[in-house]
């Protein structure tokens, strides 16, 4: 995805704003986004691999719009590729801890 799809992510994201429908699709895309990470995080924790720490759902869907909306900041502004692997580096650290995996 990265920089080539920067432009399109912001246009869609700005089109949202003003856009019941697209709204409405953009919204089901990313509860959809969040479903196949809850039922592994629900897994994990089936097995005992990792702590229960809220509603599986609930939690992969804030750090889907979290990182959403990072990428789309970064993405509305000019940025250095190192920024996007910085940005990467830091979601994930933070997405693994919210989740109860390991930082590395």
């Amino acid at each position: 995805m990265r920089r080539r799809k920067s432009s399109l992510i912001c246009a869609i994201i700005d089109q949202t704003g003003r856009d019941a429908t697209l709204r409405d699709t953009w919204r089901r895309f990313f509860g959809g986004a969040a479903d196949v990470p809850a039922e592994a995080l629900e897994r994990d924790r089936a097995a005992g691999l990792v702590p229960g720490l809220g509603d599986a759902r609930a939690v992969c869907g804030t750090l889907t719009y979290m990182c959403e909306r990072n990428f789309s900041m970064l993405f509305s502004r000019e940025h250095r590729p190192e920024e996007e692997d910085e940005l990467c580096a830091l979601l994930l650290g933070v997405s693994r801890r919210a989740l109860g995996y390991p930082a590395s």
